[in-house]
């Protein structure tokens, strides 16, 4: 699993999994994008925004960032699937870590978008306490 938002250190993670020796590279890699749920103050968003919307230009944003590394793995020889998920980003990448049934998780220790800004004392550390696998941090 390496969950990727576009950011560098999510590509740093892309080209350490691709750079393995041959004998050392996964088979197959499940590459996820999480997108927030958007938060709504109150009980209702203001006049003229309409949740699905918002729902639907995150998932754009979700492909476009997966086109550009869908693009990489493509050339790399390992098989791939992606995958956009709406959630608490730490959550869900533990929780689709166990559902693809993946056997580790690559990540960056920090990112764009949500990930922004975030140390190791974050995402990543909520991810390596939570995930059942071992998980490989990339700088």
């Amino acid at each position: 699993m390496i969950p990727y938002d576009g950011s560098d250190a999510s590509n740093r993670a892309v080209n350490f999994v691709i750079d393995q020796p041959a004998g050392q590279r996964p088979h197959r890699i499940h590459v996820l994008n999480v997108q927030t749920w958007p938060i709504a103050y109150g009980e209702y968003l203001s006049p003229g925004i309409d949740i699905r919307e918002l729902r639907e230009a995150q998932l754009a944003q979700g492909r476009a960032t997966l086109e550009r590394v869908e693009h990489v793995l493509s050339g790399s020889g390992i098989s791939f699937e992606s995958h956009i998920v709406f959630g608490t980003i730490d959550e869900v990448i533990v929780d689709q870590t166990e559902q693809l049934g993946c056997d580790q998780i690559v990540m960056g220790t920090r990112g764009s978008g949500a990930f922004k800004g975030l140390f190791l004392g974050s995402v990543a550390t909520k991810v390596v306490h939570r995930a059942q696998v071992p998980v490989t941090l990339v700088k």
